[in-house]
């Protein structure tokens, strides 16, 4: 069966997607896709409105722990009725007034201070209907309750640590999101490079073919050599299509996170340079241990663990409260007469039974603090893990991206002199189109080698933690 010719050069202006320069695309640097990502990207909008709204329930707490100035005020009045029965026979007596009050209170979960004052127009004093007023002041001061500081201390301090650990979690999702980001940028990256590579393959495979048909007319080759040099162009053609559709895919994945739409063009820049030599691990491991989220987070828990089992011990102890008020009263007549009052006291509280709540409080307690820790010593032994494996990861994507090179280097000389001996008569023209192919596939493995290579930094960053 006589294979197609097929006419390369008309295929290569038929594929719009492989043309590179007919598309306006605009260009990104990695620190621009992953800026605009954190400012336009989907998931990073949900990050930041889920810590705002993450910030509000560490000032509730504050709120419900702080002083709270709250007001009270009342308008009324009476009809009251009196009936006195005598020898003399009964009379009746009718007594009227109003009364206007209100109070003004300040409190925390420790401390109480309440002003009130009340107005009688008229009241029956000493058989005389009188204005009076009366004027408190209160107070009320725990002075111990088993927790040192008191227990609104270490709530809010509890407090404290879990907006803390929340804002972990906002820096968590924020560098997940960021992460994703530059790998849908390296990926992008590579298959850009890859494209190149597939395209550079198909345009020496096509004049390999035309070549081929020169030399049929001269009777230096076959026909069977002449069908194989268009089979293997044709791969080569189908191969950068493929490419070209996942150089596709990558910038679509890519623009999702950066909220753009699937198709809009953007090209990835070659990453920044890497230093040439890898951190020791001893240093990358340092610096994990100071960044890794879960590491922050499990001191974070560890103090958080202590204090509740502060507080849980403090129900052991009694509470001990001091009051104190003063009232002052003056009902208002001919002769106005004032009285006052001064009023104190020393409570001390205490729990007698309580079917073993506070002490099973207590324990749960004890078992978190024990908890925490070997949940920390987990957190610290899955750095170690991911610190070590990415340090090698990248060691051995050094080494192959060095001998992908000496590979690529090694066919190009295949490739001279195999034409050399083809064109002294030593060789088959077969031999050269297997050249061309062991060559284009060393530089297929060079690029995917460099890219593997940009990965495996990415992934020692983010083993650290992502260090600023």
């Amino acid at each position: 069966m006589r294979f197609p010719r097929v006419r390369f050069f008309l295929i290569l202006f038929s594929l719009p997607a492989l043309a590179a320069g007919a598309q306006d695309l605009s260009s990104l640097t990695l620190d621009q896709a992953v800026e605009e990502a954190w400012d336009h990207g989907p998931d990073a909008l949900v990050a930041r409105l889920t810590w705002e709204q993450d910030q509000e329930t560490y000032r509730q707490a504050q709120a419900q722990n702080g002083f709270a100035l709250t007001g009270t005020t009342s308008a009324g009045g009476q009809v009251q009725n009196q009936t006195t029965s005598n020898s003399l026979g009964t009379t009746g007596q009718t007594q009227s007034g109003q009364a206007l009050s209100g109070s003004l209170t300040l409190a925390n979960p420790s401390t109480k201070v309440a002003l009130t004052a009340s107005h009688q127009l008229a009241q029956d004093y000493g058989g005389a209907i009188l204005p009076t007023t009366n004027v408190g002041l209160d107070l009320s001061q725990q002075l111990f309750d088993g927790y040192p500081g008191g227990k609104t201390r270490g709530t809010l301090e509890i407090a404290r640590l879990q907006q803390e650990g929340r804002r972990l979690v906002w820096l968590n999702a924020r560098d997940t999101i960021l992460d994703g980001v530059r790998t849908a940028y390296i990926a992008l990256w590579g298959a850009q490079k890859a494209l190149d590579a597939k395209n550079a393959a198909w345009t020496a495979q096509q004049q390999n073919a035309v070549a081929t048909r020169a030399y049929l007319a001269s009777k230096t080759v076959t026909r069977l050599d002449v069908i194989q040099a268009d089979t293997t162009a044709e791969t080569a053609r189908l191969d950068a299509l493929s490419a070209g559709h996942d150089v596709e895919t990558a910038r679509g994945k890519l623009n999702l996170l950066l909220g753009r739409p699937w198709d809009s063009p953007v090209t990835a820049q070659d990453p920044p340079e890497h230093p040439q030599t890898i951190p020791a691990r001893a240093l990358v491991l340092e610096t994990a241990y100071r960044y890794r989220i879960e590491v922050q987070q499990g001191e974070l828990d560890r103090q958080s663990a202590d204090i509740d089992l502060g507080l849980k011990q403090a129900a052991f102890y009694p509470t001990v409260n001091l009051t104190g008020g003063v009232t002052l009263k003056r009902v208002w007549g001919t002769v106005p007469v004032n009285d006052s009052g001064l009023t104190g006291g020393l409570g001390l509280n205490f729990s007698l039974w309580d079917g073993g709540w506070a002490a099973s409080q207590a324990v749960s307690s004890q078992k978190a603090v024990a908890l925490n820790t070997n949940q920390r010593a987990v957190a610290r032994n899955t750095v170690l893990q991911d610190v070590d494996a990415a340090v090698f990861a990248l060691g051995d994507a050094q080494a192959r991206v060095a001998l992908a090179q000496r590979a690529l280097e090694e066919n190009n000389l295949a490739v001279e002199s195999a034409q050399l001996k083809f064109q002294t008569g030593l060789s088959a023209r077969l031999d050269v189109l297997n050249a061309l192919s062991a060559q284009e596939a060393a530089a297929y493995q060079l690029t995917q080698a460099r890219t593997i290579l940009e990965t495996a930094w990415l992934t020692l960053n983010k083993a650290q933690g992502w260090p600023p």
